[in-house]
């Protein structure tokens, strides 16, 4: 039964500015447990549309296993968890928020304009711990949450700074210069970073906060690093915020001049090393020891698809991929096994492909002007662009399609949020099915959602002037 959870929540607030701010404990740890279907979060602001005057993120995750239909575990309503929580005093507000575990972090910028990160406990709706102050995001969003790391690119006026705070009290641990060249990846407690100015890769543990080894691009320039993902994949695409990969086994260096390293993250070591892996790669993806990219063909200039084995020894790139309609901008995301998803422009869809045999299975698309993948879990695929969402079955058969954001919860269940005059609306839809249930309606929005597969949480504004961050948990059933 839909709930109206404004009203859910009336007379339950509570002010948490008596939190100590002090400094936090200088002590030390890994925290390294993974949680692989929502391994990597952003937060330089999320739910396209349902959000504005903030920047963009789009999360894609995907299972090698196809699911079966049958019954599920449907998410049938929300219930809400502690109070709404006040933090910084009078014109405060909460503005981006994202999750690991049973933890939700915050980002509350305060009056002066100074920004604290907060981590509430999920379950209890606790305030734990707060650390600051940050300089004004802005351009950078927030907290990032990465494979069970939380770090925050602070602009400051000495020079920006990367720094990773400890998921477990907010304590500070490395703290690195950051400019825009720098690209990352991360994986088993690992940070691999590349500056494509200063031509230098560097890994640090985390836990430790010193630096493991560092290498120099030397005559071939490095254009971008890419982390290998196995079984499930997780990518961020945030617009306002650091270039980052997630890591599995190692991650991948292309060249400028087209050659592929596979390095090991721990120690740097070479691998494997191919000196024409990838020449001219655009918009790679590193998956299941395979690099996937687009490339233009020299002769006739048109856009194919091609995967480079980086397994073996040939490291030619096989063409996998050519479309018949010369058709823009595009994204390339793998989306099921031995499959991959292509986003066109013109005219506007998503085209699943068979890579073994080279082969279109199914084309989906949006009344829209881009429709890129956002997600595609079990085979499932959610298609979506500028305020609508379609989800498509293993075959390309549309489930439901039509205004909102859709981002998978688990493999069952799709959230679906669609904005309204009051607020925004909250939908549980079946990822068997599409059949779909609401489940409430917050008031509107001051930053983006976050959720694992227990829990959701909101900043929202309630009334003028107000701003809280609200947390539910999902209620299931049959």
């Amino acid at each position: 039964m839909p709930v109206d959870l404004d009203e859910l929540f009336t007379a339950m607030r509570s002010d948490a500015d008596a939190v100590p701010l002090g400094p936090a404990a200088t002590a030390r740890e890994r925290g390294r447990q993974r949680n692989r279907n929502r391994a990597i979060l952003a937060a330089a602001a999320a739910v396209l549309v349902l959000v504005t005057g903030v920047g963009t993120v789009m999360r894609y995750g995907q299972q090698e296993k196809t699911l079966p239909a049958g019954p599920v575990n449907r998410i049938r309503g929300l219930e809400p968890v502690g109070r709404p929580i006040v933090f910084g005093g009078e014109g405060s507000t909460w503005r981006t928020t994202v999750s690991y575990g049973d933890r939700i972090y915050g980002v509350s910028e305060l009056r002066n304009g100074e920004n604290r990160v907060v981590a509430v406990d999920a379950a209890t709706g606790k305030l734990a711990w707060a650390a600051g102050p940050f300089h004004p995001f802005y351009d950078y969003g927030g907290p990032i949450m990465a494979d069970g790391s939380l770090l925050v690119v602070d602009p400051h006026s000495a020079g920006t700074s990367l720094k990773f705070l400890k998921p477990a009290n907010g304590a500070g641990g490395l703290s690195l210069g950051y400019d825009d060249s720098i690209r990352m990846v991360i994986g088993d407690g690992i940070l691999v970073t590349h500056g494509t100015k200063t031509g230098l890769t560097s890994a640090y543990d985390l836990a430790k906060g010193t630096r493991l080894w560092r290498t120099s691009d030397g005559a071939g320039r490095t254009t971008t690093i890419l982390g290998m993902q196995t079984g499930a994949y997780d990518r961020v695409e945030a617009y306002y915020g650091p270039p980052l990969t997630i890591s599995d086994d190692g991650f991948v260096q292309i060249g400028k001049d087209g050659r592929v390293r596979v390095r090991d993250m721990g120690t740097g070591a070479t691998r494997i090393e191919l000196p024409a892996g990838a020449p001219g790669a655009q918009s790679p993806v590193a998956y299941d020891g395979q690099l996937i990219a687009g490339y233009r063909d020299e002769e006739t200039g048109r856009y194919q698809i091609k995967i480079t084995d980086l397994t073996g020894e040939s490291g030619t790139p096989r063409l996998v991929y050519e479309p018949t309609v010369e058709s823009g901008a595009r994204t390339v995301l793998p989306c099921g096994t031995g499959r991959i998803c292509v986003g066109r422009q013109e005219p506007s869809g998503v085209v699943a492909v068979d890579t073994a045999r080279q082969a279109e299975l199914w084309t989906a698309s949006l009344p829209t002007q881009f429709t890129a993948v956002t997600q595609s879990r079990g085979g499932r695929v959610l298609v979506g662009d500028a305020g609508q969402t379609a989800l498509h079955d293993q075959d390309g058969r549309a489930l439901i399609a039509g205004p909102g954001d859709g981002r998978f919860v688990d493999d069952e269940n799709v959230l679906w949020q669609e904005q309204a005059e009051s607020g925004v609306v909250l939908s549980a839809v079946s990822a068997t099915d599409g059949s779909r249930i609401r489940i409430g309606e917050t008031p509107p929005r001051g930053g983006n959602c976050t959720w694992t597969d227990e829990y959701l949480a909101c900043p929202v504004s309630p009334g003028e002037g107000a701003s809280e961050l609200r947390i539910w948990r999902f209620t299931r059933g049959r």
